[in-house]
């Protein structure tokens, strides 16, 4: 009988991965998966692709926050929640040719991310249902948040096999390496 062996979730896409032994899902994927991603001044997300030293970022969830470290252990707190009293500044943002606005996010955490990375980019948060896809695998539309694509992806460990048999290569996604 299968079974779910991992769930894992990347609360800030390009940043560290966060293993979980249970999650809630809602309509727009996994709690907490990729609803925060980083962009230039533009509004263009950054990844790995371009700015390899985020994979050395790690993150722990705690009860209202999630903890960033750095390899030197410097360390910020990226708040899940801001106040209903705080005023919400938009932002267009732009991912895989999709625009649309996200929420600004944490200016210390953009801060501190800046000084790491050496180059000014902007924390910003999914506004829920505003980034809504298109397959041609799936009839309706579907919200989902910074994911590439789906608002969950399932892979098993036959798929990962053959496809290291016809590669004869390690298989990377994101920060994670599957043998």
């Amino acid at each position: 009988m299968p079974q779910l062996e991992k769930i894992i979730i990347y609360p800030i896409k390009s940043i560290g991965h966060i293993e979980l032994k249970n999650s809630i899902v809602n309509e727009e994927g996994l709690e907490w998966d990729r609803k925060w991603m980083l962009v230039d001044d533009q509004g263009k997300f950054i990844t790995q692709r371009e700015f390899p030293e985020l994979n050395l970022i790690r993150i722990k969830e705690l009860e209202t926050d999630f903890l960033i470290m750095d390899p030197e252990n410097n360390f910020v707190l990226v708040p899940k929640y801001i106040s209903s009293s705080s005023s919400i500044i938009k932002f267009e943002v732009e991912i895989w040719g999709a625009t649309f606005d996200a929420e600004v996010w944490n200016p210390l955490a953009s801060q501190w991310i800046s000084d790491y990375l050496e180059q000014r980019v902007m924390l910003v948060r999914m506004i829920d249902k505003s980034r809504i896809k298109k397959s041609e695998y799936w009839k309706q539309e579907f919200p989902v948040y910074f994911s590439d694509a789906y608002p969950i992806l399932l892979v098993n460990h036959n798929s990962v096999k053959l496809a290291i048999g016809v590669n004869k290569t390690f298989i990377t996604y994101n920060s994670d390496q599957i043998f």
